[in-house]
């Protein structure tokens, strides 16, 4: 194993349950070995290709399937006893039941809050293959699949909408939040968004009663509109990337608060579009907005590398 730079990303595993593990090095007794795969790199790309009468084809454009990952993790213990509980505790931390591992990506050079981060599934490579590794040191190739082939930003960026409130600087060193102060009885407004990523990200909205109808849209194009009118106090999450974009809170016959799907109050051919990298404009409506009107906008950064 060669020499790390003192400048070399950080790797760290988390896994469904909660366990965390840094690849540092000796310190802890887990280390990144030198070879990985799919950090360092764009996902691998698929071009669609559309046959005509002549020779060739026609580009029909490209997508990005899943990103593949492999990690060379070594394993340094004193005892076979301690080996035995590190594998345990690696095994547990690689079971998706718990759901993925999610791989953060840090440089030191770009500090914690702009680490990279993806969710990863295990596919294979701790089998107990040892032939490879030496008493108190094993080397483990895992591997993993990335089925959003894309690392996001630890930190996300925030937009707030609401009638009230002092203006706070956009990202600024204390504060993730940009209020927009607008006119009591409709919040109405446009922002610049700034996305620091590479690929367009998927933006989640939550909405905070009183008011409605509610519009959302971009600086061209159809954006989505909710059409009803929300109490006080009550919560809307539009979520772009998730099976059930529009949803709420209702309490249950035991008086627990349980999510449940709210997409007929969808207006006509909802669009939820994504954030595009770079400059973009987008404005919220909310109809009888009042102080405690609050539209809430978040969406975290996307990248091609993990570093």
């Amino acid at each position: 194993m060669t020499a790390a730079h003192d400048d070399a990303p950080v790797l760290k595993l988390t896994g469904g349950n909660g366990d965390e593990i840094v690849l540092t090095g000796y310190g802890n007794g887990f280390g990144a070995a030198d070879k990985t795969n799919g950090i360092f790199g764009t996902p691998t790309p698929t071009v669609r290709q559309l046959a005509g009468a002549g020779d060739g084809a026609t580009w029909g454009g490209t997508i990005r399937g899943p990103r593949a990952v492999d990690i060379g993790v070594s394993v340094y213990s004193d005892t076979a006893a301690e080996q035995r509980v590190k594998l345990a505790r690696l095994g547990d931390l690689l079971d998706d039941t718990h759901g993925p591992t999610r791989l953060t990506v840090t440089c030191p050079e770009r500090g914690t809050d702009a680490a990279r981060w993806i969710d990863l599934h295990y596919t294979g490579g701790f089998e107990g293959d040892t032939s490879d590794s030496q008493p108190g040191f094993l080397q483990i190739p895992l591997s993993f699949v990335g089925l959003d082939p894309y690392f996001r930003a630890a930190t996300p960026v925030t937009v707030t909408w609401r009638t009230g409130g002092e203006l706070q600087p956009f990202l600024s060193a204390t504060s993730p939040f940009l209020p927009i102060k607008l006119a009591p009885s409709q919040v109405l407004g446009q922002v610049q968004l700034v996305n620091p990523g590479d690929v367009a990200s998927y933006a989640v909205w939550r909405i905070l009663g009183p008011g409605g109808p509610i519009t959302a849209n971009p600086a061209t194009g159809r954006g989505w509109t909710i059409d009803t009118v929300i109490e006080a106090q009550d919560v809307l999450f539009v979520d772009g990337q998730s099976d059930r974009p529009l949803t709420t809170y209702e309490l249950d016959d035991a008086g627990n608060s349980v999510e449940v799907d709210a997409y007929d109050l969808f207006g006509p051919a909802p669009r939820l579009w994504l954030i595009p990298p770079g400059d973009s404009t987008a404005g919220v409506a909310v109809v009888g907005a009042t102080a405690d009107t609050e539209v809430l906008l978040q969406f975290w950064p996307r990248y091609k590398l993990g570093a």
